[in-house]
């Protein structure tokens, strides 16, 4: 979309800007003379000792400094406060309680608050803890008359207790849960000289009904403050969240970002005309440039471009901070207009480190150390009251240090219009203080106003920001002296530092060190790296494909599961003579290869894996054109093999080092592992690089030569990954393709003598068929490792949140077309919650993308062939047949071989004749209670894969763990993605034989043992019995 303000380029390349440079700069931009910093420091010891000697009252801070992240009571109360108002059923909430109160010690806590209301909820949780445990009360603080009467009185009334303490919790966080309770409750702080501006909750939209709520929720505030608020306009506003706007707020998504453009413009022009100030929230990093594009758009509207009431919120902890509020300026000063700029230090950390460690990012795109962000701040508050004319400063910080250093820059600056801004519930007494002593201070509350069942992800992030051990709040009731590290200057700290970065937090791509290292990742969320990549898979795109012609008849094409008519290349298949050729060839290899060292064996696997990481445009565009994989997943499925190369490299190094044995005295005992010999690799066509990729790897470390055999669906990336083994300096007789079809495999190489192991994935019936062939061979007994299908279930019971468990449904099932061994094939909800769930989840798919794989807006591609698509439908079909498909999506016109996701209802799983290798979920209610009928069920099919468990009972899903006959348990995620190294994969029963791949034990299958004892006293005797030593 064209833009009147483009975004800049210093803005985009700073995303993952190295947080060295980055705190230099600060470092150097920020700096303060001596009588400034005893100022600063003199003032903010005043606000420390307000602080310190306020009254508890009923105020978010005392209870976090009672029950902090960093203690298990904390962690519980916030879980109960979460999860405990929207649990429909009473049998659900017993069993949640239960599990929550008895992982506290309650006791602990009974008086050590100065307020009666913390006080009063611990004497009822742990009143309500020993009842649900069944544990006798202790002591004889009780009456035994009480004792009898809250024993009769029972678990529903204590129960009915827990949820009212949840509501008083809850009232803490949040300003009301209707606007006008919000307005009416604020009018107290307005006379006390605060001004407002309000949160909906409700943010990440699943649905388009989500979308409906929270814009009736956002245009409901706006016209009820037009009305209460109408002579004192600058006491309201309203925060808006994009994400909650549109289902699919993300960068690539432009039809959406159009869509949400629409929307929010309905809202803005309304606020205008209504004249109540609107900021646009900051949420995750990922999601700031389309946040920037919108905004952009948006500021360039007639009625807005000169409004002056229309702001942004900037977070601090992300490196790009002060180029965004550079360019916030450059736009003020296009437009002659003043923009209002929340300045915040950010809410989402932990997710922002856990997700470029999961992505293999360069950098993180936020600062790694506290001090860091808080000098971030303090450098863009500079800037901001430096740009006074053109940006209204709005600094939102409960930080006594803070504070004060904006107060003294202020003055520096002769800076006047500026705000402080607090949250709902905190900083009271630091901001009361200084509304009371100070004429020129002004102070706005950010204040959610949103049922309280809608909590959790405003309640999460506000307990990580204050209740953290390393928050201003949280360290000011954690001092036991004076304090007066609270108020140091974070550059001195920083100075005084060996490293500018936390050395607990490894780079992204250092995580799995000393294991591996994390395979490159591509930022598909930044706009430089998209054109990057754009310009890279187009430079590759004639050698991507072999430009071969269909003159050569021994030629076969490969066409495209997205278009029947497009020949992505060609391959030439390989004869009976070829295969029976190519196994000999490998069988004399061996006698050499045998005898390469492991660490040179392990420095061929990494040299490919750099050589792999250097073409993952080449490879990318391969599996989308071949296989009909999206955007996303062909990143993960190169990645992921690269991952395979590092950590079976790793492993070789490690297993295959001579391991010495005790021994009697005179005597060596050592164990070794080698090599056994031939290998057949049978990998399928779903990853056709990754899979290819860790089973060739594996058999290689382990001092084999490899026969690679793909699926003959996919052979141009198998071929071009065995050409890149082959250039890192594996020797071609080592490694060799063998594209033949499964026929000429059969009545060949499974059937040769000299094959030593034979690895596989595909179907269970092909593995059976496998596993006969060579017990029928006169040869050696040699191992098959098959990781075969799944029935693969989840189950959900009404604890769990619902909008976590769809996303997570989405993933598992719909993820590839759902052509994943281990996808979501069976949905186990409780009946409590099932029609909301199958709601939301039918809400979301109406958003996903059904299409070409080149398109990077596509979520869900092609299955893999026009047999495979005939089955699907048929299975549709059936049930459609039988009224019980309960979502399909529409099928738009395409050539290719699509199948729309869909939702099936079943009563029990035998309905299900097999594996259901497509994008299709079915789905079986059942009672609360009734989870060990679920069991059974699933044991039932004899499959042994994947699990997924969604709930917040930490009993039930640990039970259900430990007793599921599955390989791979997942429980509160998604159940696809298996981290090499991380979450070794492989099933049990009809689902594989083991060992796991990308596991400790994989190697090992492969290798032939050998122990060596050597009589060292055979020519004389043991000289080490003669020391002293």
């Amino acid at each position: 979309m064209g833009l009147e303000f483009p975004l800049p380029d210093i803005l985009l390349a700073h995303y993952l800007r190295s947080e060295e440079d980055a705190v230099q700069d600060l470092l150097m931009g920020y700096t303060l003379g001596d009588d400034t910093r005893e100022r600063i420091r003199a003032q903010a010891a005043e606000f420390l000792i307000v602080i310190r000697n306020a009254k508890p009252g009923i105020r978010v801070e005392t209870l976090l400094n009672e029950y902090s992240l960093d203690n298990k009571e904390g962690i519980t109360l916030m879980c109960l406060a979460e999860a405990l108002l929207r649990i429909p059923d009473q049998a659900t909430a017993e069993r949640f309680v239960e599990d929550r109160l008895r992982q506290g010690n309650w006791a602990e806590h009974l008086g050590h608050s100065d307020a009666r209301w913390v006080n009063a909820s611990t004497w009822g949780l742990l009143l309500s803890g020993k009842l649900f445990t069944r544990h006798e009360l202790p002591g004889n603080w009780l009456a035994d008359g009480i004792k009898s009467l809250v024993r009769r009185l029972g678990e529903p009334l204590a129960l009915s207790a827990i949820r009212q303490a949840m509501t008083v919790i809850g009232q803490q966080f949040v300003a009301g849960e209707t606007m006008e309770e919000a307005l009416q409750r604020g009018e107290k702080e307005i006379k006390r000289g605060y001004f407002h501006s309000y949160d909906m909750l409700g943010e990440a939209a699943m649905t388009l009904a989500d979308v409906e709520r929270y814009t009736e929720a956002y245009e409901h505030a706006i016209r009820c403050q037009g009305e209460r608020l109408e002579n004192r306009r600058d006491h309201g506003g309203i925060s808006i969240k994009l994400s909650a706007l549109h289902p699919r707020f993300e960068l690539r998504q432009e039809v959406a970002l159009d869509t949400l453009f629409e929307r929010l413009m309905e809202l803005l022009l309304l606020a205008q005309e209504k004249d109540i100030a609107v900021t646009i929230d900051a949420e995750e990093s990922w999601r700031l440039e389309p946040t920037l594009m919108l905004f952009s758009r948006a500021m360039g509207h007639n009625r807005l471009r000169h409004w002056g009431k229309l702001g942004l919120a900037v977070q601090a902890y992300q490196k790009r901070a002060p180029a965004l509020i550079q360019w916030l300026m450059d736009v003020s000063k296009t437009l002659h207009c003043q923009i209002p700029v929340r300045l915040v230090k950010g809410a989402y950390w932990d997710t922002e480190i856990k997700l470029a460690q999961q992505l293999g990012l360069e950098e993180y795109p936020v600062y790694t150390q506290k001090d860091h962000t808080d000098l971030s701040f303090l450098y863009c508050a500079q800037t901001l009251l430096a740009s006074r004319h053109f940006l209204y400063p709005q600094f939102a910080t409960h930080n006594a240090h803070t504070v004060a250093s904006i107060r003294i820059l202020a003055e520096q600056y002769k800076a006047q219009h500026y705000e402080f801004q607090r949250l709902h519930g905190m900083g009271e007494s630091l901001y009361d203080h200084l509304l009371d002593g100070y004429e020129d201070v002004r102070c706005r509350i950010y204040a959610p106003v949103g049922p309280y069942r809608e909590l959790l992800p405003y309640l999460v992030r506000r307990l990580l920001e204050n209740g953290a051990n390393t928050s201003f709040v949280r360290q000011i009731q954690l001092a036991r002296s004076d304090g007066s590290w609270l108020i140091e200057e974070p550059s001195a700290n920083i100075r005084a530092m060996e490293r500018l970065r936390n050395p607990k937090i490894p780079l992204p791509r250092r995580v799995f060190q000393p294991q591996r290292k994390n395979a490159l990742g591509c930022n598909l969320e930044s706009l430089q790296a998209l054109k990057s990549l754009s310009k890279a898979m187009q430079a590759q795109l004639p050698d991507a494909t072999n430009d071969q012609t269909e003159t050569d008849s021994n030629l076969t094409p490969v066409r495209s599961p997205a278009d029947d008519d497009e020949i992505v290349g060609y391959y030439r298949p390989v004869s009976r003579k070829d295969c029976l050729q190519a196994c000999d060839q490998s069988r004399q290899a061996f006698v050499s290869w045998r005898r390469v060292a492991v660490e040179e064996r392990a420095a061929l696997l990494e040299a490919t894996a750099q050589l792999y990481e250097e073409h993952y445009p080449e490879l990318m565009l391969l599996a989308m054109q071949e296989a009909g994989k999206t955007l996303d997943n062909a990143l993960a499925e190169v990645r992921e093999a690269v991952d395979f190369l590092r950590y079976y490299a790793h492993q070789a190094r490690h297993l295959f080092d001579p391991k010495v044995l005790p021994s009697v005295t005179g005597e060596e005992n050592r164990l070794q592992l080698e090599g056994k010999g031939p290998v057949l690799c049978i990998s399928p066509w779903n990853f056709p690089l990754a899979i290819f990729t860790g089973q060739v790897a594996a058999a290689l470390a382990a001092g084999n030569t490899v026969l690679a055999k793909p699926s003959l669906l996919t052979p141009l990336i198998a071929q071009r990954a065995v050409a890149l083994f082959h250039q890192a300096g594996v020797p071609p007789e080592v490694l060799q393709l063998v594209l033949a079809a499964t026929r000429e495999v059969e009545e060949t190489l499974l059937q040769e003598n000299a094959l030593r192991a034979v690895m596989f994935t595909g179907s269970t019936a092909v593995a059976r068929k496998i596993n006969r062939r060579l017990a029928l061979r006169d040869g050696p007994i040699i191992p098959l490792i098959a990781e075969t299908g799944g029935q693969n279930a989840m189950i959900v019971d009404s604890s769990a949140l619902t909008e976590q468990v769809v996303r997570d449904m989405v993933q598992s099932a719909f993820d590839s077309a759902g052509q994943r061994c281990s996808a979501l094939r069976v949905l186990f909800v409780q009946e409590e919650v099932k029609a909301k769930t199958i709601a939301t989840l039918s809400g979301h798919l109406e958003h996903l993308s059904l299409g070409d794989p080149l398109d990077w807006a596509t979520d869900i591609g092609p299955v893999i062939s026009a047999g495979a698509q005939s089955e699907l439908l048929l299975h549709i079909e059936r049930f459609r047949q039988q009224g019980r498909v309960l979502y399909e999506a529409p099928l738009p016109p395409l050539r290719g071989h699509f199948v729309p996701p869909v939702i099936i209802e079943l009563e029990h799983i035998n309905e299900l004749y097999g594996e259901v290798f497509g994008p299709i979920l079915h789905v079986i209610g059942y009672p609360a209670g009734q989870e060990e009928a679920v069991l059974e069920q699933i044991s039932s099919t004899g499959f042994g894969l994947t699990l997924g468990v969604h709930s917040r009972i930490n009993g039930f899903c640990e039970d259900i763990a430990q007793r599921a006959p599955v390989g791979n348990v997942y429980i509160n995620r998604n159940m696809i993605g298996a981290t090499v190294g991380s979450q070794p994969f492989g099933g049990v029963d009809l689902s594989g034989t083991g060992p796991k791949a990308g596991g400790p034990h994989y190697l090992l299958r492969l290798a032939n043992e050998k122990t060596i004892s050597v009589n060292t006293a055979a020519v004389g005797g043991n000289a080490k019995l003669l020391t002293d030593d």
